[in-house]
């Protein structure tokens, strides 16, 4: 059985919901929306366990999201992973393009064809389902 709905969020919701409504600051981070995080340069992101997290940048056109399981490490992978998009993606994006490199283009796409994650061993459906 498949359930398909539409629906709208307004943009008012989605401003709230991303705006801060509570001050964290004592933990060093920026304010807390509708359970989704402010970040710096009126970015937002969401954030699960393990170091997972997508980050998004409206003004920027940026959406960043990052697959990872950093549960060993505690909280200062989140820090890591975060400083380093910062540094290494955020402060060196540009508004104009990129100068044409094929070599590169080329060497990206075969990167990219081989990437994957390797899924969870289990059932594809919960017994739930059929409850």
């Amino acid at each position: 059985m498949m359930i398909q709905a539409e629906f709208e969020i307004s943009e008012a919701y989605i401003r709230a919901a991303t705006s801060k409504q509570i001050d964290n600051s004592l933990t060093g981070d920026v304010g807390y929306g509708y359970q989704i995080w402010c970040e710096e340069d009126n970015g937002f992101s969401f954030r699960g366990m393990g170091s997972q997290f997508a980050l998004v940048y409206p003004e920027r056109e940026l959406a960043f999201a990052c697959n990872s399981d950093t549960q060993m490490m505690g909280h200062i992978a989140r820090i890591l992973l975060r400083n380093v998009f910062r540094e290494e993606l955020l402060a060196k994006i540009q508004d104009r393009p990129l100068p044409a490199d094929d070599a590169a283009g080329k060497a990206l796409e075969i990167k990219l064809d081989s990437l994957n994650l390797i899924p969870q061993q289990g059932s594809l459906t919960s017994s739930y389902v059929e409850k």
